[in-house]
């Protein structure tokens, strides 16, 4: 993840405009190393996340509300004693590195003043979130303790005078003096000088930087000039991208490095138009996969196996497609042998002979097995002939065999990425079980609530049902929906069946229908996702069809752009 100095950049950024001249309203700590804090501002509620775990130290605006603990941390009841109800004067980030200051201005029950700083450090394990007086920069307290047994640098204890962490020898890039120097020659900057002069840019990042500068270059820019257009462009980055391998979110920037435009078009990019929401995302989504991984893995494992095997198995069925083309140059052969056969020699090696089956009548030469006769040689092309006729029927028919089980594994690894609860996950096993790929578990294994489709409700009123798997898509779209209820569901990609009950809405629900068929697939990151709409009643299940799997006719298309449902989960 690239959540650098440069990422940090942009978050700052946003709060700074967001949250300047609001009031603390409230502070919780539901977890003992995470803080939530509550802005007002103009009638406007906003919450901060502040979170100094050593894994996804992290600040953020956030929509999230959890419990507070029964009983109020420490760090809480100093945090309300000085800062609730303060204004806060700014949001600043320290020199570029992974550092900001929230300065509070805060008055005592005897009515003086005071500015403080709550400081967040997000350095790994020795990530900390601290309270610091400005008039002497006295620790007030601090979210983790740390004496000189742990660090000798500097001492992270109530009562202390707060040092900052070693400065390091690099330059902020983004407050970067017009006059600055380069440490080596313009011409000779590489990728690994992006994040060795530079604070707050990790090498990943500066891999993905520099063939943006390098564009820039191609201009017919200086590297002076490219570089101080790239830096500018960054510090006013409008853009946050989330770029996913399969389901998995795997990097975070706040620039389009040319390599993305490739991934875009691949559907593996998400854009948000806020640094927070995108952050919110990948945390979330990278929690959520390694959750479905630990209570899956058996599943994962057997579907990773089975798909393996379905796409070698496609391979190799093409390749006796590719073979069965020359077919009929066999039973060409064996009908020109049948017909020159009376003037061929035993033993003869090569023949020549009239191709009576051509308009120009052609002579050809036909290879022949000296060791056989010429009617044997006749009747091995015919064999031959007959072979790769039969291979290639079989093969176009186990081709298409194939391409429904793979379809079939693809939703059911879908339906999996995409579970929320345990009980999920026990109703896929349940059909995978059924459908041959796991072995049903031996003696009494503790019985599962069932677990249900999601419900909606559309703003005009309307009830939407989304399946999580394929047996809640049978169940909604066969048993469930009325004939004249609507189906909906992305066009060649898996995902969840969707229901509109009732008739006479307006094209505002269809749209929120087709959005929550866009979202619930594997199509989830893409861009003007088609999906299919029609009346229950033509949707039908073949005989024999694997569990949702569907045919559908007098079928519409609507494009949407995929975006995190908003209407009510009932």
């Amino acid at each position: 993840m690239a959540f650098d100095g440069l990422y940090l950049q942009a978050l700052t950024k946003e709060l700074q405009e967001t949250l300047q001249q609001s009031r603390l309203d409230k502070v919780q700590q539901p977890e003992k190393n995470e803080l939530i804090l509550t802005f007002r501002r103009f009638r406007e509620t906003h919450r901060v996340l502040l979170t100094s775990s050593s894994e996804t130290a992290r600040v953020h605006l956030s929509d999230q509300i959890k419990e507070n603990p029964k009983e109020a941390p420490l760090f809480t009841m100093v945090l309300r004693k000085y800062l609730q109800g303060g204004k806060l004067l700014r949001v600043q980030q320290m020199h570029g590195d992974r550092i900001v200051f929230f300065t509070f201005l805060s008055s005592d029950e005897l009515g003086f003043e005071s500015t403080y700083h709550l400081i967040i450090e997000m350095m790994g394990r020795h990530s900390n979130i601290l309270l610091v007086r400005e008039r002497d920069m006295r620790i007030m307290e601090c979210i983790k303790h740390v004496g000189h047994d742990q660090n000798t640098y500097r001492l992270l204890l109530p009562g202390a005078t707060y040092v900052a962490p070693p400065p390091q020898k690099k330059s902020d890039p983004l407050a970067l003096p017009k006059d600055w120097i380069c440490p080596k020659p313009w011409e000779d900057l590489k990728a690994e000088d992006f994040s060795r002069f530079f604070m707050g840019i990790s090498r990943k990042s500066a891999e993905s930087l520099y063939p943006l500068y390098e564009q820039k270059r191609a201009m017919g820019k200086t590297p002076q000039q490219a570089l101080f257009t790239l830096l500018d462009e960054l510090a006013q980055a409008q853009k946050f991208y989330v770029v996913r391998q399969g389901e998995e979110p795997i990097d975070l920037l706040c620039f389009c490095p040319p390599a993305l435009e490739e991934l875009q078009a691949q559907d593996a990019v998400r854009i948000f138009d806020s640094p927070s929401q995108a952050l919110v995302f990948f945390i979330g989504e990278r929690d959520r996969m390694q959750r479905v991984r630990e209570r899956a893995q058996d599943i994962l494992r057997i579907l990773s196996v089975n798909l393996e095997r379905v796409e070698k198995k496609q391979v190799i069925l093409q390749n006796v497609l590719e073979e069965a083309k020359d077919k009929e140059s066999y039973r060409l052969k064996g009908e020109l042998l049948k017909a020159h056969l009376y003037s061929i020699k035993q033993g003869a090696r090569e023949v020549v002979v009239t191709n009576y089956f051509s308009e120009a009548q052609e002579e050809v030469a036909l290879t022949l097995d000296p060791h056989r006769t010429p009617a044997e040689n006749m009747q091995l092309a015919f064999k031959q002939y007959n072979k790769l006729k039969r291979s290639e029927e079989f093969a176009k028919e186990q081709l298409l065999l194939a391409q429904e089980e793979l379809s079939y594994l693809q939703s059911v690894a879908d339906s999996v990425l995409r579970s929320e609860d345990p009980s999920d996950l026990a109703e896929i096993r349940k059909e995978l079980v059924v459908a041959g790929y796991l072995r049903a578990p031996s003696g009494k294994r503790k019985k599962e609530s069932p677990s249900k489709p999601m419900h909606f409700r559309s703003t005009e009123g309307f009830d939407l049902y989304v399946g999580k798997n394929n047996n809640q898509n049978d169940a909604l779209t066969l048993r469930l929906a009325d004939g004249r209820d609507t189906w909906l569901h992305t066009k060649n990609y898996p995902g969840s069946h969707v229901i509109i009950k009732g008739e006479g809405f307006s094209m505002e629900t269809l749209l929120e229908a087709a959005n929550l068929a866009a979202w619930y697939s594997k199509a989830q990151c893409g861009s003007k996702v088609p999906v299919d709409y029609t009346l229950v009643r033509h949707v039908k299940k073949p005989h024999g069809a694997k569990p949702g799997m569907v045919i559908y006719s007098a079928n519409k298309t609507l494009l949407v752009d995929p975006d995190r449902p908003r209407l009510d989960r009932l």
